[in-house]
Parts: C-alpha cells; sequence; structure tokens
C-alpha cells in the first residue's frame, strides 16, 4: 500500500511542482533563505560551499522523505475515519 501512496504523492499531488500556489509568508521565506545563503556561500572556499551544497541537499531529501511520510499517515488516517464513518 505504500508504494501505491507514494506514488499517487509523486505523481498526482507532484510536491515539486512549481506552479504550486504559494502563500506571501512562504514566498518571502524561501526568498530569505536564498539570500541568506548566497550570502554565506560567498564568502566560503570551494570546498566549504560544496559541503554546504551536500549539506543541503542532504536535509532536503530528508525533508521530501518526511513529507511523503506525513502524507501517506495523514491518507491512511483519513481513510480508517472514512471506513468507521461507513459502518
Amino acid at each position: 500500500m505504500n508504494e501505491v501512496l507514494e506514488n499517487l504523492y509523486q505523481t498526482a499531488i507532484k510536491p515539486n511542482n512549481k506552479d504550486m500556489k504559494k502563500d506571501r509568508e512562504y514566498l518571502y521565506a524561501k526568498n530569505r533563505a536564498n539570500q541568506l545563503y548566497e550570502m554565506l556561500r560567498e564568502n566560503l572556499s570551494d570546498k566549504d560551499a560544496e559541503t554546504l551544497d551536500r549539506i543541503i541537499a542532504s536535509s532536503n531529501r530528508q525533508a521530501e522523505r518526511e513529507n511523503l511520510r506525513f502524507f501517506t499517515n495523514g491518507f491512511k488516517l483519513g481513510m480508517s475515519f472514512v471506513i468507521e464513518n461507513m459502518q
């Protein structure tokens, strides 16, 4: 079942879709994070900048897995409510 939900999440939900509507608070936080990243990166050596990029990529992968888990758990919880109320 987890594979089905993961496929649903990755194809129908499309979490990486750039066209998803974002609220102002999200956009502000994203822009601020990008500004701070650029400021930091300018002051790092090439090796340190590469390390920073690897850390960020690893953190992004972790967040992606957590979001998938949240989606899966929420879906299962929602379905259990539906099943319980159909009885």
